[in-house]
């Protein structure tokens, strides 16, 4: 099977180099809010009606409690005022609940409940003054949240200008730092990244039914096993396609374990829960109603894959089954994954889909986004072209803010915003993720990023201020140890190809965590699988890497080329392969002592005697039939190994 190339559209795009007026609040925000506001002014208006009709003192407190959570027990007076604070409590735990796992029934559950309660429990009359002071609370808090809101668009109108007056110049700043990537068929790992790749390899390598080296606290937030995996397949899939696009054998075995393992049932079971608290909903199904942050990025990272490697069994129907029990399956494959990832676009009012119920995140829409490019290019059809134009028009006008930051998600039901938060990571995260869809709105949040947050000392070194907890924060692993302004500047200026702050993002990596290359394998001791995981990819990348490991892929002659497809790991490290389409170029690395390896190639021609160049030794071997062919090799220190087709 052979991928079609597009172009390198790398840096097809000029970087926006105005930060446009947009609307405080999109039209799709704007229109939800609205509705929001109309069905709580309709709740007061009901709470209103027991007092203007001198009802009695039971009904005046229900009525006073749909104002405000707990508002009832204001108006009772006495003691009731502890189930105000109550009420308060709950309400805030229930909130939580709405914004971790997209419950949003229990904030009104609590509040219709606390009415009752205090309602029947009310005494013979109301606290004076109580009709006034209840409504007085919301109203209050409405015209404080208003006058925040009204600071919150003249700051960032007047950031919007001072950074339009720089932006020019900046972006300018950008192109000029740039290292361009390597020529294509150049790389070759370098053993500090291959000791990093071992860290995913190990982890992808284990028996499928062990996570060992995988962080297992939760399978609702950041710390989920689904992003670990997710992680380690992206920076093997970068590996592939940039370093060995024609090696098989153990790196594409590991991308499959990790896309296997992600069928586990402890990985994705949590969907059970938040499917029903968050939509009312018995389905189990992971590939279904919302869901991007498992089907999306499931998506994106079996697409590399394919891509990569132009195997197509998770494309045969039912080849991706979720079993939640042996009478429960759900059997998916790329063309329903992709499938159903498209009519969650298309349906969503934002055209960007939830993760948590009701909660569509920008970060995750973005991924989600790139496994639907990559669907399109293993299998011929357009389907991101239908998509793209509102996701773009929504994703500037429903979730960027006035200075040209990101919002990080938005209820679809509310239009409420909950605000990204303004760390270096973030932004820096957004930066590489865009550059897939996005170049333009990428190299511009890179420059702002460039010139407001990254500072050198006299010594060359980032000096960042981590200082905040959201800076502190691994969200791998939810420890305060401060990687990820590191981590996630590595990977985006490497995106950029800015070395000068990747190399300084590594540097500083090293100077304030540890890590250890113990059995070969470097790894930082006390950061997440995650963040890790990142490290590898940040590690790995060149300029636009990430954009072009979904738009361009390997050159056409990795799909006709020879393959090395065996090769024992950990003893045999590949460095380098690739193939001008009749030959095939090897660079590998001895993992252990046991020097004499066996080497396993395919897609030779049939019969065809191949010359075998080494720094080990010359020698000669023959294909079989099948256009098999097998090479034992001594293998000390890096040899290069070269088979070409003898005339």
């Amino acid at each position: 099977m052979s991928v079609a190339l597009e172009p390198d559209i790398g840096t097809a795009h000029a970087a926006t180099s105005q930060i446009p007026e947009l609307p405080q609040l999109g039209r799709i925000s704007t229109r939800l809010a609205r509705r929001t506001l109309l069905i709580y002014l309709a709740f007061c208006v009901l709470g209103t009606v027991p007092l203007m009709l001198n009802a009695s003192t039971a009904w005046q407190i229900f009525g006073l409690g749909l104002w405000v959570p707990g508002g009832g027990f204001i108006a009772s007076g006495g003691w009731n005022i502890v189930g105000f604070v109550a009420t308060l409590l709950l309400f805030g735990i229930a909130y939580l609940l709405w914004f971790v796992i997209g419950s949003i029934w229990f904030m009104p559950l609590v509040w219709l409940v606390s009415a009752g309660i205090a309602a029947a429990t009310a005494g013979e009359v109301i606290v004076p003054y109580s009709a006034y002071v209840v409504p007085a609370i919301p109203i209050t808090l409405l015209l404080v949240r208003q006058v925040f809101t009204q600071r919150r668009i003249v700051r960032q109108r007047r950031t919007r200008e001072e950074l339009n007056a720089i932006l020019p110049a900046a972006i300018t700043a950008v192109h000029s730092r740039a290292v361009p990537a390597q020529a294509v068929g150049t790389r070759e790992l370098t053993p500090d990244q291959i000791a990093a790749l071992r860290f995913a390899y190990d982890r992808a390598l284990q028996p499928l039914a062990e996570f060992n080296g995988f962080n297992v606290i939760d399978q609702f937030r950041e710390a989920a096993i689904r992003y670990q995996l997710n992680n380690l397949g992206f920076a093997l899939a970068l590996a592939q396609c940039h370093y060995l696009p024609n090696f098989h054998g153990y790196l594409s075995r590991a991308q499959r374990n990790l896309i296997d393992k992600m069928r586990d049932r402890r990985v994705w079971s949590y969907w059970r829960v938040e499917n029903l608290l968050g939509n009312l909903s018995l389905d189990c199904d992971p590939i279904g109603r919302d869901n991007i942050m498992l089907g999306g990025f499931y998506n994106a990272q079996i697409g590399l894959y394919a891509a990569n490697t132009g195997d197509m069994r998770y494309g045969e129907t039912g080849a991706l089954p979720f079993a939640l029990h042996e009478r429960k399956v759900f059997n998916h494959d790329m063309h329903s994954i992709a499938a159903v990832s498209r009519r969650n676009f298309e349906s969503s009012p934002f055209s960007l889909y939830p993760c948590e119920p009701t909660f569509s995140y920008s970060y995750c829409n973005l991924q989600g986004l790139t496994g639907i490019h990559l669907n399109d290019r293993v299998f011929g059809t357009r389907h991101a072209s239908e998509i793209v134009p509102a996701f773009r028009r929504n994703f500037e006008n429903e979730f960027m803010d006035l200075d040209g930051g990101i919002i990080a998600s938005r209820n679809n039901w509310t239009g409420l915003r909950f605000h990204s938060f303004d760390a270096t990571w973030t932004r820096a995260a957004y930066c590489w993720l865009m550059n897939g869809h996005f170049p333009d709105l990428s190299e511009r949040m890179w420059a702002i990023l460039r010139e407001q947050r990254i500072r050198f000392d006299d010594k060359g070194e980032l000096d960042l201020d981590i200082s905040s907890w959201i800076e502190r924060l691994d969200i791998g692993n939810y420890s305060f140890t401060g990687p990820l302004p590191f981590v996630q500047l590595l990977v985006a200026a490497s995106e950029h190809g800015d070395r000068e702050v990747a190399d300084a993002a590594l540097r500083g990596l090293n100077k304030h965590h540890a890590h250890s290359g113990a059995g070969g394998i470097l790894a930082y001791l006390h950061l997440s699988t995650f963040s890790n995981g990142l490290v590898i990819m940040g590690r790995l990348m060149q300029r636009h890497d990430w954009r072009n490991v979904i738009h361009r892929g390997p050159p056409a002659t990795a799909f006709h080329g020879p393959l090395l497809t065996e090769a024992r790991y950990p003893d045999v490290l590949v460095a380098r392969a690739w193939s001008d389409g009749a030959d095939l170029s090897l660079v590998l690395y001895p993992g252990s002592e046991n020097t004499n390896q066996g080497l396993q190639f395919e897609r030779l021609l049939p019969g065809q005697r191949y010359a075998v160049t080494s720094t080990a030794g010359d020698s000669r071997i023959q294909a079989d039939n099948q256009g098999h062919g097998r090479l034992v090799i001594d293998l000390r220190g890096r040899t290069a190994l070269h088979l070409a087709p003898v005339q």
